[in-house]
């Protein structure tokens, strides 16, 4: 399977091997965003034999098994939420399949466990922007300190053209809830993208683009559901990938989105390559 220049990986190889871990994840589907963040992020890794992997922010997600499936890699994947632990059984239960190994960890981005250099690719989809206060510009520069000159780290996170930061009053994957509201995640702009997370970082910017719905907003009205009629989803969640394909876009101009200052959970966000020269 091809992850470099040309064609590579699709929505479908993703749905397809979260299907296969068990009846709950083939019943709720893949994530109607990760439908193109992951094939997007893993196009553009450019994986060859050997190569130390790190997804930060892992939890339940089906990237880093797909990665060690189908390369001879060394893929860690970290959450600070203790659901992480479940990738190590995932990783026995594909066993001889795996090309590569994988590893499950409790850490935190914003003090990885890792000596410096010791990466030659990183990835962060949809995790940073949940690290509250300035934690998300500790974990970027952790995450830099771990990768190795010649690195890259590839980066997704919730875009809209107004900066946000929400709150839930119940618990947030690690973060409890002590009668305060639990920050949950922030939404970036091109400036604060900037001074949050690429500047801090210290590497360069090899692509930097965007991805939402620019007609109708799918997401929104199909995909987030309120709770009472949130089973119904079950029916058509299988089929992310059809709706995927059909309503996200790849955009350079975010001022095309549908919803440029969307709600908390937002189908919009940012995509960036960044390298460790030197």
């Amino acid at each position: 399977m091809n992850n470099g220049n040309g064609t590579g990986a699709t929505a479908w190889d993703f749905a397809r091997l979260n299907a296969s871990l068990g009846l709950a994840r083939a019943v709720r589907g893949l994530d109607y965003v990760r439908c193109l963040e992951f094939p997007l992020v893993y196009n553009h890794l450019d994986l060859r034999p050997g190569m130390r992997v790190l997804d930060g922010g892992a939890r339940t997600s089906v990237f880093p098994p797909f990665l060690a499936l189908h390369h001879e890699v060394e893929v860690h994947a970290v959450d600070l939420d203790a659901a992480i632990e479940g990738m190590n059984d995932v990783a026995a239960r594909l066993g001889t399949r795996l090309k590569g190994t994988l590893h499950a960890r409790r850490a935190d981005l914003r003090k990885l466990p890792f000596p410096d250099g010791h990466f030659h690719r990183a990835t962060v989809v949809s995790t940073i922007e949940h690290v509250p206060g300035d934690g998300d510009t500790e974990g970027i520069r952790e995450l830099a300190r771990v990768l190795a000159p010649g690195g890259k780290l590839l980066l997704t996170v919730p875009f809209g053209l107004t900066a946000k930061d929400f709150y839930m009053e119940r618990t947030v994957y690690s973060e409890e809830f002590r009668g305060e509201p639990v920050f949950f995640q922030r939404h970036y702009t091109p400036r604060t993208l900037e001074e949050r997370l690429i500047r801090p970082s210290g590497l360069r910017v090899e692509k930097r683009t965007y991805f939402g719905e620019t007609g109708t907003p799918f997401f929104n009205r199909f995909w987030v559901l309120p709770s009472w009629i949130r089973p119904v989803k079950a029916l058509y969640a299988w089929l992310g990938p059809v709706f995927a394909s059909r309503h996200l876009r790849v955009v350079e101009d975010p001022e095309r989105f549908t919803l440029p200052s969307p709600p908390m959970i937002t189908a919009n966000g940012a995509f960036a390559v960044l390298v460790k020269d030197g």
